[in-house]
């Protein structure tokens, strides 16, 4: 069955039915549903002429009579009504855990709190780890925001599960390779809401010559004036294994060989390179420009935000690796009990209106192609409404073995 927003699939039929929300008068659709499905359709014939065509006249000749069953009476409650219906049989909060700032009304309300209230905001301490909270206990939970590097792991054990694209009419305005990308078996499993490119930044000044590969981060000739991410985890080794030096086929999915090779490069590294981890970006840019740090791994905000301040710092653009990035939006939990509220608050998460000012407040990009009319500069670094405007990039949302590159990362930090 196609699964367009007319129409109700046999799993949101029993979502319905299973609340209690179809009226009386809704029971009659039942047969419908399931005759566009290919069961239980009646029987109907028709008459119809039969033509023949002889030396250029055409006759017509009227074909065996045949009986014709009467229609079904149809019932008059549309898909709205019913989608109506539902909201209103949901009772209970929203509970919404996101990155701090999510709460902020122009980056989701957009009608949704006039009509349904305000959802219950818990700000999360980054995408790992509230992971792992999840894995523990998923319990009370509707929509979890997090970077999709924890895609995988977050799908293939069961803690979200699908979103019905019918539900979100702006749906239709995203990035489709950020669609694409968190998909799974023609599923739509997260609603992409923003994206970034993970940068080796540098200061022009105190650099020469300056970088231009990710191997800067590594590199012995910056030692102690480097800075990583203390979160680093999993994406230290696809970081380290597009450098051609550690002859890693496919960095995203690394083999068990070449974890280990990985993991032994990064603790010989950790151990002479970095002068900080940092763990949050504010202290990451007053290093930079300050000087006591040269080199780092970030997204553009810290070198949007040090160009603001007259820092003299820059990005490697086209690093000879080729681009990292990274995206980040929206799951429903398994066992959400606020499904279409959770449905409704998302399609408005991702309007043009909260898009823009998820850009414009955050310095990301954003999934939705007509959400165009924010700071010129950042338009331009993220190349707002181009579909094609990661077209080479390597999405970390793609990596293979996320739980066991992030355990490996912590034992590196341990042995530093």
């Amino acid at each position: 069955m196609t699964d367009h927003g007319q129409n109700l699939d046999r799993r949101r039929f029993l979502k319905l039915t299973s609340r209690g929300v179809l009226a009386a008068g809704a029971v009659p659709l039942l047969g419908s549903i399931l005759a566009a499905c290919g069961d239980d359709t009646a029987a109907t014939t028709t008459t119809r002429a039969a033509t023949t065509t002889t030396a250029g006249a055409t006759a017509t000749t009227a074909a065996a009579p045949t009986t014709t069953t009467a229609a079904p009476t149809t019932s008059t409650t549309t898909f709205e009504e019913m989608r109506q219906a539902a909201l209103e049989a949901e009772t209970g909060d929203l509970e919404v855990h996101a990155f701090a700032g999510t709460e902020a009304p122009e980056i989701w309300d957009y009608g949704y709190g006039d009509a349904y209230g305000t959802p219950v905001f818990t700000p999360i301490a980054g995408s790992f780890a509230s992971l792992a909270k999840l894995q523990a206990d998923p319990g009370g939970i509707d929509i979890w925001q997090a970077c999709f590097a924890v895609f995988a792991t977050a799908v293939d054990e069961g803690i979200v599960q699908p979103w019905d694209t019918s539900l979100i009419p702006n749906y239709v305005d995203l990035n489709p390779q950020l669609v694409d990308a968190t998909q799974r078996n023609g599923e739509q499993f997260a609603i992409p809401l923003l994206y970034g490119l993970a940068l080796v930044t540098y200061r022009t000044d105190l650099t020469v010559p300056a970088p231009n590969s990710y191997g800067a981060l590594f590199d012995e000739a910056y030692a102690g004036k480097v800075s990583w991410p203390d979160a680093w985890g999993a994406e230290a080794y696809i970081v380290a294994g597009k450098l051609a030096e550690n002859n890693v086929v496919d960095p995203l999915n690394p083999t068990d060989e070449e974890i280990e090779r990985l993991h032994s490069y990064l603790i010989e590294k950790i151990r002479v390179i970095p002068r900080t981890l940092y763990a949050d970006i504010p202290t990451n840019q007053t290093d930079l420009a300050s000087g006591s740090i040269w080199v780092t791994y970030a997204a553009p905000t810290q070198w949007i935000e040090l160009q603001k301040q007259g820092v003299d710092v820059s990005v490697v653009g086209a690093p000879i690796e080729g681009l990292i990035g990274f995206s980040c939006g929206y799951f429903l939990l398994a066992d959400s009990d606020q499904y279409y509220h959770a449905h409704e608050w998302v399609n408005q998460a991702v309007s043009k209106g909260a898009a823009e000012a998820t850009t414009n407040t955050r310095n990301f990009g954003n999934s939705n192609l007509t959400a165009t009319d924010v700071d010129p500069l950042l338009a331009n670094v993220f190349g707002l409404g181009d579909p094609s405007v990661l077209d080479g990039v390597t999405l970390l949302d793609k990596i293979g073995p996320s739980d066991v590159l992030n355990e490996r990362w912590a034992e590196v930090k341990a042995s530093a």
